[in-house]
């Protein structure tokens, strides 16, 4: 967890305070789960707002670097993130009220230390969510079926998480020895579940809508994001951030798939990483009937996310609808015979003008409404296959599986890219 108590503002010309002032405002988006580019706008609308001349700021994924009139530098490290998109909430509100003139300096310090200190969700209501959005993405992947095992699955995945940084408070856990842990957690109770029901070889939907919970696919997008705004270094940042933990969740689930070599009498045929194709049932009534279902799980699934990232309660059915959005049209074009990366291109158009509808429509950033309703369309489960394919040496799958997942995530980029380059009219104040 990021330490979100404020740092005491540094002496200096009258205009430092505003600068460090601005450079927190910047830090807590980052260590929260905000974009590079929405820290940037934030931390210069704050700065004009502030009057501190000459403002100049660099942002990483990692690190922000500023400059301003009279030798101010400020230097801020970002070491972890934490998703908490309420506090992201919090700030860009912050922004827009220093913006308006309806704050001060000591009224913005005021308020930011109030977003740093919003408290976390009920750890029980997210691991309930959790559980919940794995066994709705086991029915979105065409195993309705498997969904309880799927949220048995995850289960062990979030008490995994959940428990190891607690047996070792006075130490700070890795993420990547949290990910190798909880992906080997949950694959080996997907792979013991099916197992003791009598259906060995028949986990792969299961222990895959599990590792939803843990898979880069944001990550990954936001990386092409990046790329494609010409933000070079933060994108090849996210990326190898992206590929580092779907080796690390491919490792655990290697491993997990040792241990249950060793408790079968053989490895399972038949079936591994095998996500069911989407197809549409014959029959109006029937096509009417699956999408209607289809349209309540996804939306179940990405409010289950928006709960996890912590978003405000009162964001939850705008969430839930960004994420059926995308997911009903991407469902429909591959079930005419599109090919995914082409399906999720024009998915995404949707999705992301429906966040940027809500954006403006709740006055909050487009980031809680995109990041929660672009899970049904990550190519989670295909990053995972491609890192697997990797360890196990198959050069041919490998390509295969790599090449889809990348042009799925270029493609859900680009979708986003091009509906959030749309100019709004601005607003006239009266």
């Amino acid at each position: 967890m990021c330490d979100q108590t404020p740092q005491p503002l540094p002496p200096g010309p009258p205009h430092a305070g505003a600068a460090a002032l601005a450079v927190e405002a910047g830090k807590t988006l980052l260590e929260n789960g905000g974009e590079v580019f929405r820290a940037q706008q934030t931390m210069e609308i704050m700065a004009r707002a502030l009057r501190v001349p000459d403002f100049h700021a660099y942002v990483l994924t990692n690190g922000i670097f500023v400059s301003a009139a009279g030798g101010v530098h400020e230097v801020r490290h970002i070491p972890a993130v934490s998703m908490h998109l309420a506090r992201v909430e919090a700030v860009n509100a912050l922004s827009r009220r220093l913006a308006a003139g309806e704050l001060d300096a000591a009224g913005a310090e005021q308020a930011l230390a109030a977003a740093r200190a919003l408290p976390d969700h009920d750890p029980r209501l997210q691991f309930a969510a959790g559980a919940l959005g794995a066994a709705c993405f086991a029915f979105l992947f065409g195993a309705g079926g498997d969904a309880p095992l799927a949220a048995l699955a995850a289960a062990a995945e979030l008490l995994v998480l959940r428990g190891l940084p607690r047996l070792w408070p006075q130490h700070r856990v890795s993420r990547l020895f949290l990910n190798v842990a909880a992906s080997f957690a949950g694959a080996l109770a997907a792979m013991l579940l099916c197992l003791a029901l009598g259906r060995p070889g028949t986990h792969d939907i299961a222990g895959i809508s599990a590792l939803m919970l843990l898979t880069p696919g944001v990550a990954l997008t936001m990386a092409v994001q990046d790329l494609v705004g010409a933000d070079y270094l933060s994108g090849t940042i996210r990326l190898f951030d992206a590929l580092l933990v779907a080796g690390s969740l491919a490792c655990g689930v290697g491993l997990a798939w040792l241990c249950y070599a060793a408790l079968a009498s053989a490895l399972p045929a038949g079936g591994i990483l095998a996500v069911g194709a989407l197809a549409l049932p014959e029959g109006a009534v029937r096509r009417a009937l699956y999408c209607g279902l289809h349209f309540a799980v996804a939306g179940l699934a990405t409010a289950c996310f928006a709960v996890t990232f912590q978003v405000p309660r009162r964001h939850y059915l705008a969430c839930a609808l960004t994420g059926t959005a995308g997911w009903l049209c991407c469902l429909v074009l591959t079930a005419a015979g599109m090919a995914p990366p082409s399906a999720t291109l024009l998915a995404a158009v949707p999705l992301a003008a429906l966040a940027r509808l809500f954006a403006a429509r709740h006055r909050a950033p487009m980031t809680l409404f995109l990041l929660c309703g672009i899970f049904p369309l990550v190519p989670g489960a295909g990053l995972y296959r491609t890192a697997y394919a990797f360890l196990q040496g198959d050069s041919a799958a490998f390509a295969a599986q790599g090449g889809q997942t990348l042009l799925i995530a270029i493609a859900l980029a680009l979708g986003i890219a091009l509906v959030c380059g749309l100019p709004l009219p601005r607003r006239h104040a009266p």
